[in-house]
């Protein structure tokens, strides 16, 4: 399989996590919309497939950028590593409008860390080998763990606890 159908298929398997944190930000209050994904046929068309974030807040407009990562955590003191990765560097940088935020969201799609757009200052970046992709690095955003507000999803506390970052709801 070539670099380009792994990315079609990390693609696919990406939009059950958008779809988790969408109802996530709607249950908080939040008026998220899910854009249509594109799917380019030949990897030199990027560029015409390349989306203005995975979700979308009106009024101002505003998006978010989901991750689903393949880790447990529930909050900073379990995150697995000494840093965290918000997203590649080329794609911040060219968005136009920036993230409001980059959500990571947990492998089993429980727990949620949300890095807000405005903390990029405190970021640095670093080439990074795409363990996913042959013979791929990019210059990757990195933060550290405690710099995200952390989230659990599950359906019990949503109403009880849950209270969206600044900006994710919909009076904000």
């Amino acid at each position: 399989m070539n670099n380009h159908s792994r990315f079609l298929r990390h693609l696919d398997q990406s939009q059950a996590g958008v779809a988790r944190v969408a109802k996530w930000i709607a249950t908080a209050g939040g008026r998220p919309v899910v854009p249509e994904t594109t799917r380019a046929s030949r990897a030199s068309e990027w560029k015409r497939h390349a989306d203005d974030g995975d979700i979308l807040l009106a009024n101002p407009e505003r998006r978010i950028e989901v991750k689903h990562i393949q880790q447990d955590f529930t909050c900073a003191a379990d995150w697995p590593f000494s840093r965290m990765m918000v997203c590649g560097k080329a794609a911040f940088d060219r968005a136009n409008p920036k993230p409001l935020a980059i959500v990571q969201l947990n492998r089993e799609m429980t727990h949620v860390a949300v890095i807000m757009g405005a903390d990029h200052p405190d970021w640095w970046w670093e080439r990074t080998r795409d363990s996913r992709y042959e013979g791929y690095s990019q210059e990757v955003y990195f933060t550290r763990p405690d710099r995200p507000r952390y989230f659990s999803l599950e359906e019990e506390s949503l109403n009880e606890e849950m209270e969206a970052p600044n900006g994710l709801r919909a009076e904000d």
